[in-house]
């Protein structure tokens, strides 16, 4: 076996920040090339893995949930020469008339007129009574993550995406847990608003009402749909479909999550989530490992267009 590369902290320019186990362990499987693993510096409790994609040297980052601005913090301390964090993973989809969002897609957060692509909300309990004090914008991304945005979507007009055949990377490099990755048997279910999880004690949806979901035309086959859109970025999870909808109607949000707004206080940021779950009572985890190697593949097909900082 040929020895790893081992490099300095100086060397790396992209951190790929993650939250989960099986987030971290798609990204890894993403590496072109693992490199020697850096001795950890004092007042630095994060986990680290070093390597490359393409063109680029990349740290992948798992933060602690709840504290991602001080671990960031600890990140870049450590990592002075980062520019651009990927924050790269599961998160809960909005689906509307605008967007057709389901279970296995991506949701990535590109900026519009209004809004540079995620949007935080300090705390989501109080946002149902004070819609815009409860909203801040955060910053879009830096120019070169926008170019190479533009340029894959152009490419993806005029041939095959590779996420696809980067998902089988990822299971072919997990070997006896590459089934933690493959696309769910279990059936894709939004139930009505309103309609709550039956069986508190379940995470399957068995005791639900199939009555009280919503009529979707079928799609032809089933690769993951890349979205493009708002993010929002709320204090804890939101498993309220109510809810969910209220950020739909007043800001047209198309997915949510948790992690992003204390990682952008401290560095520049592009989020991109894979689908999971629909934000409301009835999610498991059934998804998560699918979603999150949908994300990760969507990343690295983003870095393969993407300059070297």
């Amino acid at each position: 076996m040929a020895a790893r590369k081992v490099l300095s902290y100086e060397d790396y320019t992209i951190a790929w920040i993650c939250t989960l186990p099986l987030e971290m362990a798609a990204a890894q499987a993403l590496l072109d090339e693992i490199h020697h693993g850096l001795p950890q510096k004092p007042n630095d409790n994060n986990a680290y893995i070093v390597g490359s994609i393409e063109k680029h040297n990349v740290v992948i980052a798992r933060l602690p949930f709840g504290d991602q601005g001080n671990a960031t913090a600890q990140l870049k301390f450590s990592f002075k020469s980062v520019r651009l964090a990927l924050i790269v993973g599961i998160g809960g989809g909005v689906p509307s008339e605008r967007m057709d969002i389901r279970l296995g897609d991506v949701v990535v957060g590109k900026p519009g007129i209004r809004h540079g692509g995620v949007i935080s909300i300090e705390n989501i309990d109080a946002f149902a009574y004070a819609y815009s004090q409860q909203v801040r914008l955060l910053n879009q991304p830096p120019p070169v993550v926008l170019a190479a945005l533009t340029k894959l979507q152009s490419l993806h007009l005029t041939r095959d995406r590779r996420v696809e055949s980067i998902l089988a990377e990822i299971k072919d490099r997990s070997g006896q847990n590459a089934q933690k990755f493959a696309r769910p048997a279990q059936l894709d279910r939004l139930f009505l608003a309103g309609y709550h999880h039956v069986d508190a004690n379940s995470r399957t949806c068995n005791s639900c009402n199939v009555k009280m979901t919503v009529q979707r035309r079928p799609r032809n086959g089933s690769a993951p749909v890349i979205h493009y859109g708002l993010i929002a970025s709320t204090n804890r999870m939101v498993h309220d479909s109510m809810a969910r909808d209220k950020l739909s109607e007043a800001y047209q949000v198309n997915c949510i999550e948790t992690e992003a707004t204390g990682v952008m206080r401290v560095l520049p940021c592009f989020v991109i989530r894979g689908i999971s779950h629909y934000a409301d009572s009835h999610r498991s985890h059934d998804w998560e490992g699918y979603a999150a190697a949908v994300a990760g593949a969507y990343a690295k097909e983003l870095l393969s267009e993407m300059w070297a900082l």
